[in-house]
């Protein structure tokens, strides 16, 4: 984002599954471009599986114990200190 300002829309993929409306929206509203009436049918159709698609997007929440997170943390801790996502980087 610092070598790119205002070119990056950040998404976070649970938050999309939360509210798809709201975030297909505002990445037309980002781009200046008209959202197409086969995505607003499309949005439509899947709004209908909004409360299973929430259920799968945070399933993992439930399930990732302390040690897993750990594991993860040692794995990526060089990509995470590349992308300035480490702890200590903050």
């Amino acid at each position: 984002m610092r070598d790119y300002p205002n070119r990056i829309y950040p998404l976070m993929y649970d938050d999309v599954v939360r509210n798809l409306s709201r975030h297909t929206r505002n990445v037309y509203r980002f781009l200046d471009e008209r959202i197409p009436a086969k995505t607003l049918k499309w949005i439509g159709n899947n709004a209908r599986r909004k409360r299973n698609g929430t259920m799968i997007a945070t399933r993992w929440q439930d399930s990732l114990t302390v040690h897993k997170n750990e594991q993860i943390l040692s794995v990526c801790s060089e990509l995470f200190g590349l992308l300035r996502l480490a702890p200590d980087s903050e």
